[in-house]
């Protein structure tokens, strides 16, 4: 819905713009996590013993201005898988509630 939304904006002379929010939120299709800026990744650490751990997590990636991202991570080892996703989730919708800026494009992004 989003990406109709923009496309009928960006093509009508005269209409709204896009906001950084409504951007952010449109769902890309290679998305397997079925919320636009919520993915589950891992990470490799090095025990001071020399052995290799690998911990999960689910992250919330936020548009800050500048070219930069808000980012929170939410362990699975700690919270457990559905508990971590969901609070991926609720923390990225929060952030983009937050985003009323215009969307001005990837370069002009502040």
């Amino acid at each position: 819905m989003y990406a109709l939304g923009w496309r009928d904006r960006m093509t009508n002379p005269g209409s709204e713009s896009i906001t950084v929010a409504e951007f952010s939120g449109i769902r890309r299709s290679n998305n397997t996590s079925g919320v636009a800026g919520v993915s589950r990744a891992s990470r490799a650490e090095i025990r001071k013993d020399g052995t290799i751990a690998v911990r999960h997590y689910w992250m919330a990636r936020t548009p800050a201005g500048g070219g930069r991202y808000k980012v929170s991570h939410f362990w699975i080892e700690k919270y457990g898988e559905e508990e971590a996703y969901r609070r991926a989730v609720e923390v990225r919708l929060q952030k983009l509630a937050e985003l009323t800026r215009p969307f001005r494009g990837r370069q002009a992004q502040g």
